[in-house]
């Protein structure tokens, strides 16, 4: 679009074209700060697999870390990152500067976590806890949430591996009411 008529008269700092490179394309996004402490933080996110998939594509491509600010944003609570894709003209992609993206970061698996449903966890006033049966008895016990996904919570401390907990109908339960286990 023409931003200035021919023959006019400009100054130095006004902009005139849009200089567009699609051969290394740059994808910026935020990463919340709670979310980077619990992949064990930048280091990690920069020796990570990120994929991501452009608006309207289904195939995911590889990016790359490419850099990130160093303070985190106080307007966004987050850390500014920037993904390169190289060569994305070679991979018969239809992509326009400005097109939104979904971005995947893969930072590896942990094994021998313990995770609980979403449901069975609790926060009030801040402090999460779970209801834990014990001898048929419901017992409020604190725990340290960890990774949290849309379906399960890592914990990190107060449950054992062989704890079972109250995933539904906590809400009309209180800290020592007899329980009827249903497995």
């Amino acid at each position: 679009m023409q931003k200035q008529s021919i023959g006019s008269v400009v100054n130095p700092n006004t902009k005139l074209v849009n200089v567009t490179n699609l051969e290394n394309l740059q994808v910026e996004f935020s990463i919340p700060e709670n979310i980077l402490s619990k992949t064990g933080g930048m280091s990690k996110i920069k020796e990570a697999q990120i994929l991501i998939t452009i608006e309207g594509d289904l195939i995911p491509i590889e990016g790359f870390f490419s850099a990130a600010e160093t303070v985190i944003d106080q307007e966004t609570n987050g850390v500014l990152v920037r993904v390169m894709i190289p060569g994305i003209s070679q991979l018969d992609k239809s992509v326009s500067p400005g097109q939104f993206a979904s971005v995947n970061i893969d930072v590896g698996k942990k094994s021998g976590i313990l995770v609980v449903p979403n449901s069975a966890v609790q926060n009030v006033q801040g402090a999460n806890f779970v209801f834990k049966i014990v001898d048929g008895t419901a017992v409020q016990m604190p725990v340290k949430v960890g990774i949290q996904d849309e379906s399960r919570s890592e914990i990190l401390e107060g449950l054992a591996q062989d704890d079972f907990v109250i995933a539904s109908g906590q809400y009309k339960i209180t800290d020592g009411q007899p329980v009827v286990e249903e497995k």
